[in-house]
């Protein structure tokens, strides 16, 4: 399909800052991905209200080819991460020597570059295949992205093509923004239990750090009078608060949906929990006064994941084993209605 021709049938492909960006729509939905930046889905709108789901950040999508000022793989990652939704493979959370190379900050995938294999029109709605092979470790990996009417489809294949076995973490990191974000806001879910990140700082969080508890509710901090919190309901954008939690025990098929009424829409994630069977729940709002945020930042991630919070003895989180040749596939659907 030729870039820059708009079919009758929804797949369009547009310069964005020098990126060649790809977007599918339906009547419900327009999905804008960058295959060269990580295969980057930088905005999912619903069309009805001409709406913005995805968080977007202040300064955007950088200009490709700007000027990279040198610093550790988290402060890159962050200073190019526009908002939206990343795969973040082999490694998620602080970079570290792996295998005998530095896997970076979130990992390798969110950075590589990813090619187009295929575009198809079908009737009843557009689809891309990208593909990517990383350097940092021995996996080739396949993204499906698929929009039928509100609903995004994203199917993702890890396949190690080495001799070794490769220890893994494989997660989603969709992230969300106002206007659907805010205190009318409420997360529905499925799962049984969410546990609290023990390395919160205290002072930053009205969650105690290390609860456990059955969802909603959670050990509120220490400081707050408040026995406990509940977490289906989001503080304001200017609350000084982060919350880092992780959700587990979800029976059958895991689902996460942001509910706001006031905003008249509702977005479920829904997914498979062979491979991805938690989520980490991350809200910042307005607690990182310093970089990148600056005071400023209003956004919550759902994170369908390999593995939640790390083990209290160790620190460490359970890897995905990838055997050689071995291959897994994950998938996860996003869908949007109406309140």
């Amino acid at each position: 399909m030729e870039r820059g021709r708009l079919t009758e049938t929804a797949v369009r492909w547009d310069d964005v800052r020098g990126w060649d960006v790809l977007t599918l729509h339906s009547e419900e939905l327009s999905v804008s991905v960058v295959p060269g930046k990580g295969g980057d889905i930088t905005s999912i709108r619903w069309r009805p209200l001409d709406m913005e789901l995805l968080w977007q950040s202040p300064w955007g999508l950088r200009r490709r080819g700007s000027v990279a000022v040198p610093g550790e793989s988290h402060v890159r990652f962050l200073e190019e991460w526009s908002g939206g939704w990343q795969t973040i493979f082999p490694n998620a959370g602080a970079g570290g020597v792996r295998y005998g190379v530095e896997q970076p900050f979130h990992g390798e995938a969110a950075l590589a570059p990813w090619e187009v294999v295929a575009t198809h029109d079908a009737v009843d709605g557009p689809e891309v295949t990208l593909e990517t092979r990383l350097t940092r470790s021995p996996f080739r990996m396949r993204r499906r992205l698929r929009v039928v009417g509100g609903a995004l489809e994203v199917e993702e294949t890890a396949c190690n093509e080495g001799h070794t076995r490769y220890d893994a973490m494989w997660l989603h990191h969709p992230s969300f923004g106002p206007p659907l974000l805010g205190p009318d806001c409420r997360i529905r879910t499925t799962a049984g239990t969410v546990r609290v990140d023990p390395h919160v700082l205290p002072q930053t969080t009205d969650v105690l750090p290390g609860a456990v508890g059955q969802w909603p509710e959670v050990a509120a901090a220490e400081r707050d009078s408040e026995v406990s919190a509940d977490l289906s309901r989001l503080p304001g954008p200017g609350a000084g608060l982060v919350r880092m939690a992780y959700l587990h025990d979800f029976p059958g098929p895991a689902r996460v949906a942001l509910e706001n009424h006031a905003a008249g829409v509702s977005v479920a994630m829904t997914w498979d929990t062979e491979s991805h069977p938690c989520a980490w729940l991350w809200l910042e709002a307005g607690a990182t006064v310093d970089f990148p945020f600056w005071g400023t930042g209003y956004v919550l991630a759902v994170e369908p994941a390999w593995a939640g919070a790390p083990d209290a003895q160790t620190g460490v989180r359970p890897l995905l084993a990838f055997e050689p040749g071995h291959a897994r596939t994950a998938t996860t659907r996003l869908e949007v209605t109406a309140l």
